[in-house]
């Protein structure tokens, strides 16, 4: 079922499965705990995996001391318990701070997750705080940064008109405090949705916190997992699947399936979410065999095939986000847009097929045949 292009550490293959059921199965914690330690042998843990390992030490009963790989799983409570109170304690900070200063943020990843489930924050340990923000507000937010004395670690490009859809997000070193990253782009993916936004923002049913800062939407938490785990990493990215159980686990009836498939549908990630999904539903009964199937019946293009490869086979990240890129441009970008600045199909490094680079040719010259001078 798994890709044959996936890099290990994104689907629950060898140990990894004994890990995720582990971590989140409805069977024995105990019985998965040895297969995966005995599975992984004289072998080390990836920081992915280890990432997991709080939330398995919490599910095993008794001293952990007593229990297979103890100092690993000793360690990686000890750091999460720590990153746990740093994050709640700057979530906090930044929630006031953003809400006295009338900027709108959003929690999403981590920070909502944790919110979302059972609001354990040491269970499920994160390296930075991560929210959403409204483009139109970012030269507020950069100039609250700079006066609060905040390290960018990302920034813009000079031209901000490329930089809205060409850049991701704003990344803050707030000292001892820890991390945030400021995302005002919703995923790759949806660059150029122009309903995304709306729907985040305008949803009623969104909680927030004691600050009034809001958290993404279930349904929108479900689709970053996928779109997130789906992506091959150094760190092995396994937690993808035990966050999608754990938050269909506590919020499956708010989930708006209707709306996950025309989000996803819209946004041609059919093949690759389908994918998603068929893995998670071999841990969770909570994903309707309707959003299967109605995913099932939609036809698989090269392109799907071809993007779905560039996401899994990352041998050279920085190829595969280039690669991304293309195809996303490709395949999603306004011709509007996308004619002003059109993706050179004969880059050596766009690590991407033949076809792939016919098809973008194709779209240079069908696009600047029929959105000539008057956009510019």
């Amino acid at each position: 079922m798994f890709s044959a292009h996936s890099q290990p550490g994104i689907f629950p293959e060898g140990r990894l499965h004994h890990l995720v059921l582990a971590a989140c199965g409805e069977g024995d914690a105990q019985s998965a705990w040895h297969a995966y330690a005995e599975a992984l042998g004289d072998g080390f843990p990836n920081e992915g995996e280890l990432r997991v390992f709080p939330l398995i030490a919490s599910r095993l009963d008794g001293d952990v001391s007593q229990q297979p790989l103890a100092k690993y799983l000793e360690s990686a409570r000890r750091w999460a318990r720590m990153q746990a109170m740093l994050n709640q304690q700057l979530s906090g900070q930044i929630g006031a701070l953003f809400q006295g200063e009338g900027i709108p943020l959003m929690w999403t990843k981590g920070a909502a997750l944790v919110a979302r489930t059972d609001q354990r924050a040491d269970l499920r340990p994160s390296a930075d705080i991560d929210a959403l923000f409204r483009w139109e507000d970012v030269d507020r937010i950069l100039e609250l940064a700079e006066g609060e004395g905040w390290k960018p670690r990302l920034g813009l490009m000079k031209n901000k008109a490329r930089a809205r859809y060409a850049n991701t997000e704003l990344s803050y070193d707030i000292g001892a405090r820890g991390e945030l990253d400021l995302q005002w782009r919703p995923r790759m993916a949806f660059t150029y949705d122009t309903e995304i936004q709306p729907w985040l923002w305008q949803d009623p049913a969104r909680h927030e916190d004691e600050t009034g800062t809001p958290y993404a939407s279930d349904t929108w938490l479900l689709i970053e997992i996928l779109d997130h785990g789906l992506n091959a990493n150094e760190v092995h990215p396994i937690r993808w699947v035990i966050d999608a159980v754990r938050l269909l686990e506590w919020q499956h009836e708010r989930i708006d399936w209707e709306m996950f498939v025309k989000i996803v549908t819209r946004n041609k990630l059919h093949h690759s979410f389908l994918i998603g999904l068929q893995t998670v539903a071999k841990y969770s009964p909570h994903i309707p065999q309707s959003v299967l199937d109605q995913l099932k019946n939609i036809r698989v293009t090269y392109l799907d095939k071809e993007e779905l490869k560039a996401r899994l086979s990352a041998e050279n990240l920085a190829k595969a986000y280039n690669a991304q890129q293309s195809l996303n441009r490709l395949r999603r970008e306004p011709s509007k847009m996308y004619f002003k600045s059109p993706v050179n199909p004969l880059l050596k490094k766009l690590n991407i097929s033949m076809p792939a680079r016919a098809m973008i040719a194709a779209r240079n010259v069908v696009t600047r045949l029929l959105f000539p001078l008057w956009y510019l």
